[in-house]
């Protein structure tokens, strides 16, 4: 009945499948590793089984350990390849994670669940993402292994990409973490949007920096005014937040020095308080100018008298 006209044969009876499983099965682990690849980035589904049925197969021990999952699982994200990731799956015999509500996600023992749900977010595969979540996969996963983190963040707010970002925050992302990344684009709207989702402005990144120093450190007043009205609080790190104005060179230019002047009067005005370790370094650095009125209750900062003959 399968010989009838009209009725296509499943293409695993057809013999250009069986020819290229026959021909791929005595090829080496090493170029069968390099023709999965290949077949994923072209994207035709019977070659693409043919070539997992010849690399299956063989013996197990042998060829496997040429071929790279993590790879094979990126460019199955990278390139939308739904049906590969289920055979893939089957093959490995990867079992579903089970999550527990209430519970910060840890890592599965699949890396390449990882690596796959990045590339299917940058390239906007969510059905593999999805896929790819349901083994384990997390946005804000680290690999231990290679010292590798995700990108898919970085890119959705590189770009602007607001589906991106509310599909990565509904799948584990933190939004904390990643305000500084919108803080760095210099868009209000985008900052809002992270602090709409639930960030925390007073989150302490990078060796105790925080988010109000890098909006003065990308001269940002509208963003640092948003973070202060969204309740960060200018006495954490206050160090931190006057440092980029004390470390910013601006040589003998009079308009550099002016802004930055009144750059410091404004973070005066919004409260940041001011140490002593502050106005020691702005002494040092020639920088005083801002800080007249806490000068004037440190005699010890006072310029001193001519010193008579």
């Amino acid at each position: 009945m399968s010989n009838l006209p009209g009725k296509k044969r499943p293409y695993q009876d057809q013999l250009r499948y069986k020819h290229m499983v026959a021909r791929l099965q005595g090829q080496p682990g090493y170029k069968l590793n390099a023709i999965l690849q290949q077949e994923l980035a072209r994207g035709k589904r019977w070659r693409i089984d043919a070539t997992l049925e010849a690399i299956n197969s063989g013996d197990w021990t042998t060829t496997w350990q040429y071929i790279n999952k993590d790879d094979a699982f990126r460019s199955i994200g990278r390139y939308g390849r739904l049906t590969a990731f289920n055979r893939m799956i089957d093959i490995l015999q990867v079992k579903p994670y089970e999550r527990v509500t209430g519970r910060r996600e840890t890592p599965a023992s699949h890396d390449s669940m990882y690596r796959c749900f990045d590339e299917a977010v940058i390239h906007g595969h969510y059905r593999i993402a999805e896929a790819a979540w349901r083994y384990g996969a997390t946005a804000d996963a680290v690999l231990d292994s290679k010292y590798e983190f995700p990108r898919a963040m970085s890119i959705a707010v590189q770009e602007k990409d607001l589906t991106k970002i509310d599909y990565l925050l509904s799948r584990g992302a933190d939004a904390s973490y990643h305000l500084a990344k919108a803080i760095y684009t210099g868009n209000t709207a985008l900052v809002a949007h992270f602090l709409d989702a639930g960030a925390d402005p007073n989150y302490i990144y990078d060796m105790f920096r925080n988010n109000l120093a890098l909006a003065v450190r990308c001269e940002r007043d509208d963003i640092f005014d948003l973070l202060v009205a969204r309740g960060a609080d200018v006495t954490k790190c206050a160090d931190e937040i006057y440092a980029p104005l004390l470390t910013r060179h601006t040589a003998n230019n009079a308009e550099a020095i002016e802004a930055n002047t009144q750059a410091i009067r404004r973070l005066r005005a919004a409260g940041v308080p001011v140490s002593e370790n502050v106005l020691t370094y702005a002494k040092n650095r020639g920088k005083l100018a801002g800080f007249e009125d806490a000068v004037d209750k440190k005699p010890s900062l006072q310029p001193k008298p001519p010193h008579k003959s």
